[in-house]
């Protein structure tokens, strides 16, 4: 029998820790201590997902269960997926609000969807499809009960609102309801233009890590920089009034004292050790993720190191599945347990780590006949490794700026320069953020100079030579 000590003791999101470097913010979520959660976002490609859309229908593809759009006045073009259950009734000419729910990559359109979706901390707008209803999340009924109440005398006809889990620990409805006037603005506001385009800007990522944590008491916020530290204060006047929030200035790049490097490096991996010795496989595969348990150099009594490799094996599976935004099916092989008790005790663990999560979860009931336990997670964001190796060059030239801007503000009589592979270097005058952020940190042009000798995708920052020059100003 498993003892209670085993299980998972459910803790709360307490940190959230954000450095930035020239054309990069990096962010970690923490929860005792340990990284749970990463976000980034690059100024020279902002993430367009979450934002509304004025679109104009240029042709119906009844075929692919959509209808292709123009974005913008420049001649962005969309999908309009319309695979959900009741698609509106459209034509060719028609301009409509969508939202975006994918980005454009390789070669594929923006990809909007018409059931716009306008998140805040406390709840979602749904405009177009009306109604009240809680999350999932909120299981506390009777906090339910009196939120629906609440939201009730102050909808307006045909509005839709989505309680969230974090409305629950709200003493009073002022910033429930503060929450709903802005939205209900800012859905007016995006109705009344007649140009194409975007007329919603998505959350920036602070304000996104702010609305999406699903829990409630004291938050300790840490940056690097004097504008990030205004831009979260700015944000949690906005999205969280309510909460306990300490703010932070750490200049000497927090995310990788914390631990968000390594963890980082760690969720790319395949193979995680386990604190009792042993080690979690994750593995992605075209029809499903798969989790294999290993005990390794684990030592003690067989059934005693069963037990606690299983439910430390499920603790990180959560953890490295939000690392890694991990989406899909996921089939898990424990090591062997004698009974469904202890089974079950392994399944209470894996649903607590995962408490807090915003994805959609479906869990079920039980260990098949084979032995194996399968789960599901829905896609909210582009997961970490297509995120980093759809960066390249990109990653390469914003990786060698913080290595180059670090290094000479460390020792400010040092004269070095950023080398890079030629391929990686024709990337700079596509960042133009980055560029002017590292001058402006530097003081003076960084110098960088091409190096076929390097890998593709890589860098050095070395002693400069006297025939490197600065690199030239890339083009806006």
């Amino acid at each position: 029998m498993v003892s209670s000590s085993t299980l998972f003791s459910v803790s709360r999101i307490g940190q959230i820790v954000v450095s930035s470097s020239p054309g990069e913010r990096r962010a970690a979520v923490l929860r005792d201590g340990e990284v749970w959660g990463l976000a980034w976002e690059w100024p020279d490609q902002p993430n367009p997902v979450g934002a509304v859309y004025s679109v104009r229908v240029t042709r119906l593809a009844p075929e692919a269960r959509g209808a292709f759009v123009a974005a913008d006045a420049a001649g962005q073009q969309g999908f309009l997926d319309l695979s959900g259950a009741k698609p509106p009734p459209l034509h060719e000419g028609q301009t409509l609000l969508a939202q975006v729910t994918r980005a454009a990559a390789e070669g594929k359109r923006l990809t909007f969807s018409p059931a716009v979706r306008l998140a805040g901390r406390y709840l979602v707008y749904t405009p177009m499809r009306p109604g009240i209803s809680a999350s999932r999340q909120l299981r506390d009924r009777t906090a339910v009960q009196r939120l629906q109440g609440v939201i009730k005398s102050a909808a307006e006809p045909g509005e839709g609102i989505i309680l969230r889990a974090a409305a629950a620990a709200l003493a009073a409805p002022d910033a429930l309801l503060a929450e709903l006037g802005r939205h209900r603005h800012v859905w007016q506001a995006a109705q009344s233009g007649d140009v194409l385009g975007e007329v919603v800007p998505a959350p920036s990522m602070v304000a996104s890590l702010l609305i999406d944590r699903p829990g409630s008491g004291p938050l300790a916020i840490i940056v690097d920089a004097p504008a990030l530290l205004a831009e979260a204060r700015a944000a949690a006047a906005k999205w969280a009034p309510e909460a306990a929030i300490t703010m932070m200035l750490d200049r000497a790049d927090p995310f990788t004292a914390c631990g968000g490097t390594e963890a980082m490096e760690a969720a790319l991996g395949r193979q995680v050790p386990l604190a009792t010795g042993g080690a979690l496989w994750l593995e992605q595969t075209r029809a499903c993720w798969t989790a294999d348990v290993d005990s390794g150099g684990a030592s003690g009594r067989a059934e005693a190191v069963r037990a606690e490799t299983n439910h430390a094996a499920a603790i990180e599976l959560a953890r490295q599945v939000r690392l890694r935004q991990a989406s899909g099916t996921f089939v898990s092989d424990f090591l062997r347990m004698r009974n469904r008790q202890e089974q079950a005790a392994v399944i209470a663990t894996l649903k607590a780590a995962f408490a807090e999560d915003p994805a959609d979860l479906r869990f079920n009931a039980g260990f098949d006949p084979l032995g194996f336990y399968a789960f599901s997670r829905g896609r909210i964001a582009a997961p970490l490794v297509s995120r980093l190796s759809d960066g390249g060059d990109r990653q390469a030239v914003l990786a060698g700026l913080r290595a180059l801007t670090r290094s000479a503000l460390a020792d400010p009589a040092a004269r070095v320069a950023l080398h890079l592979h030629p391929q990686t270097l024709a990337v700079l005058p596509h960042l133009p953020v980055a560029w002017a952020e590292a001058r402006a940190q530097l003081g003076q042009e960084p110098a960088v100079q091409a190096d076929a000798s390097l890998a593709r995708y890589g860098y050095a920052v070395r002693p400069i030579r006297s025939e490197t020059a600065a690199g030239p100003e890339p083009s806006p």
